[in-house]
């Protein structure tokens, strides 16, 4: 049987509602994004869905949301947190205009808009987010390259598939973020189309594993498949 990944992206907050880079700054869930978890914590609640092991990165705004679903299908079950699932750490970039961030890239890139869908087109995500996470690095020294991304989202999914092939456990919840999850899921599987505009907050996307292999079974939504 192949051990189940629900990924989850936390809710909205305060930066996200007002398009603010948000990456190792934090902060807690404000009301649409408290009613955005609500919602899929009913969903799961009412498809039966139990969790055997849960995890969280460690901000305030993961762990909200992961308590906020426990709460209403598993509230015994002790959330995990792991330092590996945070967000991707922005440098100077944080908590400025998510508008202005993506200008600065496309201009060091050299990119216009559309030649960036194209680059994704024929390169694929995890060479696209890598050329992002570079080019942001580039731009500020203080902020994660692609390389610091990947390698601890990778220890990550080592340390939750160890403990999960030990107990022989199903149903994972992993709580994190927008960016870091989609990096995740494009060295999971680099075939998968990823949407372009990010990961919805509170959005869910299923990972199945078995013997090795990853299997993107959903991207991006609230209804599990």
């Amino acid at each position: 049987m192949p051990i189940k990944l629900y990924l989850m992206r936390h809710g909205q907050t305060q930066l996200n509602q007002a398009g603010l880079v948000q990456g190792v700054t934090d902060g807690w869930l404000n009301t649409k994004g408290i009613r955005q978890v609500q919602a899929v914590a009913v969903d799961f609640q009412q498809r039966g869905l139990h969790f055997d092991l849960a995890f969280s990165s460690p901000s305030q705004r993961a762990r909200q949301t992961a308590q906020i679903v426990l709460a209403a299908v598993n509230p015994d079950l002790p959330i995990q947190t792991l330092t590996q699932l945070s967000e991707v750490n922005f440098g100077n970039y944080e908590s400025q205009l998510e508008r202005d961030l993506a200008a600065d890239l496309l201009h060091k890139l050299e990119f216009q808009p559309q030649q960036l869908q194209i680059f994704i087109q024929q390169n694929g995500w995890s060479k696209t987010l890598e050329l992002i996470l570079d080019t942001l690095s580039d731009l500020d020294q203080t902020a994660e390259n692609y390389q610091m991304v990947i390698s601890r989202l990778q220890v990550a999914m080592q340390m939750i598939i160890h403990q999960a092939s030990r107990q022989s456990v199903q149903q994972v919840l992993i709580v994190a973020h927008g960016l870091s999850l989609l990096v995740l899921l494009s060295i999971l599987d680099n075939s998968v189309i990823l949407p372009q505009q990010g990961l919805d907050n509170a959005s869910v996307s299923q990972v199945d594993y078995e013997d090795g292999i990853y299997q993107v079974v959903s991207i991006n939504n609230t209804r599990l498949q």
